[in-house]
This record gives structure tokens, C-alpha cells and sequence, in this order.
């Protein structure tokens, strides 16, 4: 059982079960709150869960040594339990539009996270890639085919750990992340495969000349939207990224209206590459404060 406020446990993977129905009749709009994302990373951020007036609250107490409550799960007396969440941590953080809508600014502070908001894109778009906009993506994509005519992209299971763990040592290998960073994302893709069926995750790779090239990964957020969690690709072969992302959105998400690429943690090179695809929208985050 998910214990009541004050009592607060771990998030465990058996959770899963207990909080999807939470996070279905939520429908979040932020990919903290997607439920593969609460689980891949739970170590990272050490989540805990608690009920407050029948709402599913979350807290981090990331290795980072941030300590924050998400956005309250629910549509119960939320004023109050914002109120409590507050009291407890002090801020309640990447709140999305949908939260900070409905509260005053005169009881509460709002400060924009600019790094941490959400890329959100038309799946069809990503998909068909036409316009002048996508030429560059276009080139891409017709580079990597002609290097690779016989390039095949599978559906992607739990069998795919060890391949998928080997792509990421070699894609690794040639960034510069750190050890946080680096163990983090190892963690992360271990726990995505260990618990790939239960989450219901998505995924493709390509396979090329029988050599497992890339792969890339989401699950779904909510009715209309997929969230995209990990994508890696041999990059001697060239375009393989952009061609990653157009395969997925022509098969594995073609049912969901929206894609989001989530965050682009304020990292130059991934703020350039995600605003060259002209997301859609943002989703636009923010920290919620109690005014002094």
C-alpha cells in the first residue's frame, strides 16, 4: 500500500501497479511524471512516495542534493496539499502549467526552469519531415540510407540488454558526461530493460549488416503523448540519429499524436539539436514557493 502522509516510503518497482491508475486519471503533461521515468531513475533521484487528501505526492532526494515534491497526482483538495508539500520541503519543483494555472500569485513565487522544460512535437511531423525547415534532417536521413541500404529496424525487446549496454559503452566513450552522468544513464538503461514488459516501453533498433547499430526508447505519458527516454547510435554511421528518431515516429509512436523529447538540462548542443526539429510547443516548468 502507498502509505499516508506523514509516512513516506521508496519507490518500488512493485508500485507500479498502485500508481498507474493515479497517473491515468491525471494525465500528466510532464515527463517526471511519466511512469517509466519514475522507475528507470528512481535510484538517481532516490523517489519516495506518500498519499495527501487522496492525491499520489512525490518527492526527489536526488544524489544532487535537491529535495522537492512534484506536482500533487490528483484533483483532491490540492490548495491544501500543496500547502503540506511545501511545509515538508519547502518548494514544490518542475510544476507544470497545468499546477501553477490554478494558484495565486499573491500567496506564491513562480521561477521559471527554463533547462528543465519539455519539448513536445507533432509525431506526424517528425515522421513525414517535410518542409524547408526539415531539409537539413531530410539529408540526413538519405545519407545514412545510402551508406546503409540494408539497414533493418526491429522491434526492440529485454533481450536487447547486453547489445543496447555495449552501444552505450562505445557511444559513452566518446562524450565527455562524467561519472555522475555516465552511471547514472548505465543505471538507468539496466532498469529499463530489466523492467521493460512491465512498463510497457517502447522500442526499435536498427540492425545493420547483422551488427546491432542503435536503438531508441519511450513509453507512454498520456492519450495523446509519448515520451522518448533513451536514443544512442553508432555514429560511424552517418545520420543514424536523425534517422533513429524518424523510424520511431513512423512506427513505434505513430499512434500518439504528440512526441516528447524531454529536457534539454540547459547542455548547449542538446538545446541546438532539439530546437532544430521546431518543437510544437513547450511545456513550460516551474518552481513553486511559498511567499515569505
Amino acid at each position: 500500500m502507498i502509505p499516508q502522509y506523514p509516512k513516506i516510503r521508496p519507490l518500488e518497482i512493485e508500485d507500479s501497479i498502485k500508481i498507474t491508475p493515479y497517473l491515468k486519471d491525471y494525465s500528466p503533461t510532464i515527463c517526471e511524471l511519466n511512469l517509466a521515468n519514475l522507475i528507470i531513475w528512481k535510484k538517481f533521484d532516490n523517489y519516495q512516495i506518500t498519499l495527501i487528501n487522496d492525491n499520489l505526492c512525490i518527492k526527489a532526494n536526488s544524489i544532487l542534493d535537491e529535495h522537492y515534491f512534484f506536482e500533487p497526482v490528483g484533483k483532491h483538495k490540492i490548495e491544501e496539499t500543496i500547502q503540506i508539500c511545501l511545509k515538508d520541503s519547502g518548494e514544490i519543483s518542475r510544476a507544470s502549467e497545468k499546477l501553477t494555472g490554478q494558484l495565486s500569485h499573491d500567496k506564491y513565487s513562480f521561477k521559471e526552469l527554463r533547462d528543465q522544460d519539455d519539448y513536445i512535437y507533432l509525431t506526424t511531423e517528425l515522421a513525414e519531415l517535410k518542409g524547408k525547415g526539415f531539409d537539413g534532417k531530410r539529408n540526413h536521413i538519405k545519407k545514412f540510407k545510402k551508406i546503409c541500404p540494408d539497414c533493418k529496424f526491429i522491434p526492440l525487446s529485454n533481450k536487447h540488454e547486453k547489445e543496447a549496454l555495449e552501444l552505450f559503452e562505445k557511444w559513452s566513450s566518446n562524450k565527455d558526461s562524467g561519472p555522475l552522468s555516465y552511471d547514472a544513464q548505465r543505471k538507468a538503461i539496466e532498469n529499463a530493460f530489466k523492467y521493460y514488459d512491465q512498463l510497457g516501453l517502447l522500442g526499435g533498433a536498427f540492425i545493420i549488416k547483422g551488427d546491432f547499430a542503435g536503438f531508441i526508447l519511450g513509453s507512454h505519458l498520456n492519450d495523446e503523448t509519448a515520451t522518448l527516454h533513451f536514443s544512442y547510435g553508432d555514429k560511424q554511421y552517418y545520420g543514424i540519429s536523425q534517422a533513429l528518431l524518424n523510424s520511431a515516429c513512423e512506427t513505434i509512436f505513430h499512434n500518439y499524436r504528440y512526441v516528447d523529447l524531454e529536457q534539454d538540462l540547459g547542455i548547449p548542443g542538446l538545446r541546438k539539436s532539439k530546437l532544430s526539429y521546431h518543437p510544437f510547443k513547450m511545456e513550460k516548468k516551474c518552481e513553486v514557493k511559498l511567499k515569505a
